[in-house]
């Protein structure tokens, strides 16, 4: 009875740390961090993603427009990452 408000406070948590995420690796003052890290942190998140919707249990429903803003969100934090893993070697090559 409890398990569908952990799910939701989980994926609650998955989007607002996507969009943290993309906060952190789009500011201009920030140096630049490691592509393993910025890439680890992206499968990490992925990982959560596909292991909640496995668990979960046939009777818990989670929104579609909480699946959608999740999708959104992780997609935008990827276009990001790999934006930075660009110009992150773009300036090593320079």
């Amino acid at each position: 009875m409890l398990i569908p408000y952990v799910l939701y406070l989980i994926l609650a948590l998955i989007v607002g740390d996507n969009f943290y995420q993309m906060w952190k690796l789009t500011r201009p003052v920030q140096p630049a961090k490691s592509t393993a890290k910025v890439l680890s942190h992206l499968v990490f998140t992925l990982a959560i993603i596909v292991f909640i919707a496995y668990t979960m249990q046939w009777n818990v429903l989670i929104s579609i427009f909480m699946w959608w803003l999740i999708a959104i969100t992780t997609a935008a934090y990827a276009g990001v990452a790999i934006w930075r893993v660009l110009r992150n070697s773009e300036v090593k090559q320079a």
